[in-house]
């Protein structure tokens, strides 16, 4: 993986041994090897193609989230279920209104596919979060909150959008189906704005597709 910083309007980046510096928009992410000055999308290089990975193993099994002020390790959260995870940048009126409802409304036709549970990740303080997603949720327990209190999740995905000074969108909005821990799909927004390919619909439309899938 290649680590890029910010160098004024520029991005420095550094890879063995050689030094380049490139026009770019986005802020901290890591760019998978391969896909340097390469025609595709930021969107298509988050976590690298969509590669399986298993999140529940080794550094990554170790990250933490917040549930209801208690803290829970994806090592912890993830193994044995199918889960529906989709992050949102900022609880915002799109996050409040689309992003939460959608998948609300497809509760139903997601554990016809099997999902064992959905999570809404949210970076920022988990009474913030907690309190955000119960009334985004309007008393419904159908939908896990869990804050990214320090951003791992968000940064290990490649979602960050954290400029360092807390304000604004702390995250891509994007959505992961995971198996076990295992990530299957990864689904990213080219817009903060729009709710399509991280949708509850788009969600069960990707788990209908899977070979032997309940297509009912």
């Amino acid at each position: 993986m290649l680590s890029i910083h910010r160098n004024g309007n520029k991005l420095a980046r550094t890879l063995l041994g050689q030094r380049w510096t490139s026009a770019m928009s986005s802020k901290y992410y890591d760019v998978p090897e391969g896909h340097i000055d390469s025609d595709l999308s930021q969107t298509a290089c988050n976590i690298g193609l969509n590669r399986r990975r298993d999140l529940t193993i080794g550094a990554c099994g170790n990250i933490k989230l917040n549930v209801d002020g208690t803290e829970t390790t994806l090592s912890q959260l993830l193994p044995g279920k199918l889960t529906a995870l989709f992050g949102v940048p900022d609880r915002g009126s799109v996050c409040t209104s689309k992003h939460v409802p959608g998948y609300l409304k497809q509760v139903d036709a997601l554990r016809k596919q099997g999902v064992d549970q959905i999570i809404c990740v949210s970076r920022g303080d988990p009474t913030a979060v907690a309190g955000w997603g119960a009334d985004a949720a309007k008393g419904s327990k159908d939908v896990i909150f869990a804050a990214d209190v320090n951003g791992g999740l968000t940064r290990m995905l490649g979602m960050d959008l954290d400029d360092g000074t807390g304000a604004g969108p702390q995250s891509l909005r994007y959505s992961v189906a995971l198996e076990d821990g295992i990530t299957l799909k990864v689904m990213v927004e080219k817009s903060l704005a729009d709710v399509s390919e991280s949708s509850g619909a788009n969600m069960v439309k990707f788990l209908k597709s899977r070979p032997g899938a309940n297509q009912s």
